[in-house]
């Protein structure tokens, strides 16, 4: 689970089956906390966007170039819900794109 800064309540990761097949990748890094620290940062700046939206720390083994935790936000229930989050975050800036499954 993500670490939680001391002045802001805990959120929930997603942890069950998502209600959608559709995530928005926020970040990618090379750490885990890295990952966590990016994404909590992400959402914070970006609260009215994502409202209540789960998140995820997705470990991807990469081959010939190692292992990277991806930052997603989700799940949305169709292609257009999550291309329409990620459009709105790339127009404040904040690269994405948009994963399915």
């Amino acid at each position: 689970k993500a670490a939680e800064p001391a002045n802001e309540p805990p959120r929930q990761m997603a942890m069950e089956a998502p209600q959608g097949n559709y995530w928005v990748q926020v970040a990618s890094r090379r750490k885990r906390t890295e990952a966590e620290a990016a994404l909590r940062k992400i959402m914070n700046r970006n609260a009215d966007l994502i409202g209540d939206q789960s998140f995820a720390i997705v470990k991807a083994d990469i081959r010939n170039a190692g292992t990277f935790y991806r930052s997603r936000v989700g799940p949305f229930a169709s292609f257009a819900s999550a291309r329409k989050m990620c459009k709105s975050l790339k127009s404040r800036r904040q690269d994405c794109l948009v994963i399915i499954g």
